[in-house]
């Protein structure tokens, strides 16, 4: 499929012009225009956020499909066994905590397998280079990742399978060893559930389309930098 018509598509189904849309994914409205054209292309990084603005993935990749995020068919029984896990992580996030020189970890907890790829390429293009991208869609795996190595960052989305979002940030916030761990909600939920999730204190919350201007700026709200390279 044609790039160029594919954007221009995405473009008037979110109902959005070219200069908005340059400032969400930082580049400059000429380079929109050139793309719409067809006189230029995107590179592979600037692909990537075309694609999660406008979530035109499947218009690209008609293949592509989400993971299903089922629900558990226990969801009380699934409850207790994060929050077991949550309980148990004090002893082991303190001892990980006493490590040095290792890569700071962002946790993405997400069923669209783009937003992982995408953050990962903001970070390198943002010249995160202290830092690498850890996924899943699982809470359960999402602790075990926990376990393993504090992270410096979570995101997390509202649909999950098992629990919800809301249900997991609660979780986070509840537990005093890993309540300071800034979570960005990722989510397309409406303002309902906004609303209850906010009651959690999440550090801040994103609308899908991801917007990488936006997702940087909340990166440097929470004091979040890449490492000062050497002079």
């Amino acid at each position: 499929m044609d790039i160029g018509k594919t954007i221009e598509k995405g473009l008037k189904k979110k109902r959005i012009s070219q200069k908005e849309f340059a400032s969400m994914i930082g580049v400059t409205p000429p380079n929109v225009s050139q793309w719409v054209k067809g006189t230029a292309s995107p590179s592979g990084e600037k692909l990537l956020r075309i694609i999660s603005a406008l979530d035109i993935v499947t218009d690209l990749f008609p293949e592509y499909k989400k993971k299903d995020a089922g629900k558990s068919a226990d969801f009380q029984n699934e409850v207790s066994k994060i929050w077991n896990k949550l309980e148990n992580l004090d002893q082991k996030l303190e001892t990980t905590q006493k490590g040095s020189g290792q890569k700071k970890k962002v946790l993405v907890i997400e069923d669209d397998a783009l937003i992982p790829v995408v953050i990962k390429n903001l970070l390198i293009a943002e010249e995160y280079e202290d830092f690498e991208v850890i996924s899943t869609y699982d809470p359960l795996e999402a602790l075990n990742i926990m376990e393993a190595s504090s992270p410096a960052l979570i995101t997390l989305d509202l649909l999950m399978p098992q629990i919800s979002g809301i249900e997991f940030l609660k979780m986070i916030k509840s537990n005093n060893r890993i309540k300071n761990i800034p979570v960005i909600l990722l989510t397309g939920a409406d303002e309902k559930i906004l609303k209850e999730a906010r009651y959690y204190h999440p550090e801040a919350i994103m609308k899908k389309p991801f917007e990488y201007i936006k997702f940087v700026k909340i990166l440097k709200d929470l004091n979040i930098y890449p490492k000062e390279k050497s002079v």
